[in-house]
């Protein structure tokens, strides 16, 4: 493309031009998060659109945070990726060839839990140089886990039953409005509640008191996996 043109009348003219490299533009659009917590294991899946403008790229970085192993990660063109231990750097992502527009990443990153503690740092996949990042995160507690937002940065909250059409008790939602946003989470666990209707039939025969139980319940609040039954002393 030509961008300037002179005129010279002599043989002897001289132009010194300076050229100066263009350098890539990357905006991304992570507009499917979903971080799930449960006791034991929290896993954020995202989908994230990766714009590419002014200039091609071969490879793109991420900093994921380092106690979060790499499950899934996938997109169009990408060829491999490969981890690197650098301060703010943990994954190299490489393409087959030079990109230039929108491409589509798949990234799930899980942690191990032992219980979920009071506290939660919601895991943030940066992808570096970024000038611009948007987009919305969901999240979801298993049943009978309570969360609320105690220190956020660079987001909005959200509504996630008439925003994002969820309708699980407890969800919470925020819109993403910059590569450096922060959100820390505070969790409550409620103990589970069982509601029993019992039916006792007593028949004496022939000396033998004997009795027949049924019981019907419902466990409210959070799940169970055991409760106990006291039976009357012989």
């Amino acid at each position: 493309t030509v961008k300037r043109a002179f005129r010279y009348d002599q043989a002897s003219a001289l132009a010194v031009v300076q050229a100066q490299q263009v350098l890539p533009e990357i905006r991304v659009d992570q507009a499917a998060a979903s971080l799930s917590i449960a006791d034991e294991r929290i896993v954020l899946s995202t989908r994230m659109q990766v714009d590419v403008s002014k200039a091609g790229v071969f490879s793109l970085r991420l900093d994921i945070p380092r106690d979060f192993d790499i499950e899934t990660l996938t997109g169009e063109d990408v060829s491999h990726w490969d981890e690197v231990d650098a301060k703010g750097e943990r994954v190299v992502i490489h393409f087959k060839n030079q990109v230039l527009g929108t491409r589509a990443l798949n990234l799930v990153i899980a942690r191990m839990e032992k219980g979920i503690g009071e506290t939660i740092a919601v895991p943030r996949i940066t992808v570096i140089g970024a000038r611009k990042h948007t987009g919305t995160l969901l999240v979801q507690g298993e049943r009978g886990v309570r969360m609320t937002a105690v220190d956020r940065e660079g987001v909005s909250e959200l509504s996630a039953e008439r925003d994002l059409n969820i309708r699980q008790q407890g969800a919470l939602a925020f819109r993403l409005l910059r590569p450096e946003w922060r959100v820390v989470l505070k969790t409550e666990t409620i103990a589970p509640l069982v509601r029993p209707e019992i039916f006792h039939r007593v028949d004496l025969t022939e000396g033998i008191l004997r009795g027949r139980v049924r019981i019907r319940y419902t466990i409210e609040n959070a799940g169970s996996k055991t409760f106990f039954l006291k039976a009357p002393a012989p």
